[in-house]
C-alpha cells in the first residue's frame, strides 16, 4: 500500500515538474516582441559615417530568421540569431568577416531597440511594422 502511494506520489510530482518546465522553457526562448521590419542605424563607423539598413525579423516554429538590406539594396542572410539576457543577438558573415550585432528593446517604448554593433559601435532601430 505504501509502495503505490509513493508510485503515485512520485507520478503526480513528475507531471507537475514536466508541465512547469515546458511552460517556463517556451516563455523564454521566444521573445516576439523583436519580429517585424526594423528601420537600422550603425552610427559613426570609421571612413564611412552612419550606415542605414532595413532588418527583418521573422519567427516559425519556435526559431528566428531573418535578413537585412543594405542601403545599396544588397540583402544579407543572418546565419544565426538568438535571444539572450533579452537581447537579440545576431550573426552573419560580410565582406568574408563574420560580424553581428546585439540590440535590446527600449523599456518606455516596444518600437525602438538599441545595443551595439561587434561590442563597439552604436545601433538604433524604429520598428516600421
Amino acid at each position: 500500500m505504501k509502495l503505490k502511494r509513493l508510485i503515485n506520489l512520485s507520478l503526480l510530482l513528475f507531471a507537475f515538474l514536466f508541465i512547469k518546465c515546458s511552460n517556463h522553457s517556451s516563455n523564454n526562448s521566444i521573445d516576439s516582441k523583436y519580429v517585424g521590419i526594423w528601420q537600422m542605424k550603425i552610427k559613426k563607423l570609421p571612413k564611412v559615417g552612419d550606415v542605414n539598413f532595413t532588418m527583418k525579423i521573422s519567427e516559425k516554429d519556435s526559431v528566428f530568421s531573418g535578413f537585412f538590406v543594405e542601403e545599396d539594396g544588397d540583402t544579407v542572410d543572418f546565419s544565426n540569431i538568438q535571444i539572450e539576457d533579452g537581447y537579440l543577438n545576431t550573426k552573419y558573415n560580410w565582406s568574408g568577416h563574420d560580424v553581428g550585432f546585439k540590440v535590446k528593446v527600449n523599456e518606455n517604448d516596444r518600437n525602438i531597440v538599441e545595443g551595439t554593433f561587434m561590442r563597439f559601435f552604436d545601433v538604433e532601430g524604429k520598428r516600421e511594422s
